[in-house]
């Protein structure tokens, strides 16, 4: 038997590192990648019901990102060099894009964050709503 780590232990893990982790947050999946920058940054994307986490520590060379999916505006699917479609763009309200890259199954990976970048704009729209002075 191998080590498991529960979807608890991995959010216990991102609040040992995000101070943004809200604690009505639930571990929807985890998923090796990289993100693209001048260099490919190989870690984790760690996808809970409001925010994408990327994480990785290469040789003490720390990458920490966080976002918040009712920030996001659009989320495709992409080629990498144009050619191989292992690779998801994510784009958020102020215009910053993030690259990622290398998944083993990025079709895995990008119906995940459809359905939970769907679901948070549905909340975001009806809490927004609900909120408004009439």
């Amino acid at each position: 038997m191998g080590n498991t780590v529960s979807s608890e232990q991995k959010l216990d893990y991102l609040k040992g590192i995000f101070d943004s982790v809200q604690d009505d947050e639930k571990m929807m999946q985890e998923y090796s990648c990289a993100l693209l920058r001048q260099i490919h940054i190989y870690g984790s994307m760690y996808i809970t019901n409001k925010t994408i986490y990327f994480l990785s520590n290469i040789v003490g060379f720390k990458t920490e990102e966080a976002i918040s999916l009712s920030n996001v505006t659009k989320i495709t699917r992409q080629y990498s060099v144009g050619l191989i479609p292992n690779s998801i763009e994510v784009v958020t309200e102020d215009g910053e894009k993030y690259f990622f890259t290398s998944f083993l199954s990025r079709e895995n990976a990008y119906v995940m964050l459809d359905k939970v970048w769907a679901d948070a704009i549905a909340t975001k729209d009806f809490n927004e709503f609900f909120h408004e002075d009439f």
